[in-house]
């Protein structure tokens, strides 16, 4: 691998681990698992906005 990707798999990891703060319990338990089964730091990080877009969403229904 090359050391482009792995940077980027760094950046999108310490991107992801600073969303998970703002993510309710569940969802750190999902990233948890997911991480277990090979999905890549991209992946989960794109999950967690995409958690965060659902929620935000989801808020402002009430």
């Amino acid at each position: 691998m090359d050391y482009s990707k792995q940077r980027q798999k760094s950046v999108h990891r310490k991107k992801l681990y600073a969303n998970l703060n703002e993510m309710p319990f569940y969802i750190e338990e999902f990233v948890e698992y997911k991480e277990l089964h090979d999905a890549s730091p991209s992946t989960l990080l794109n999950y967690v906005y995409d958690f965060r877009v659902f929620f935000n969403w989801l808020l402002s229904e009430q």
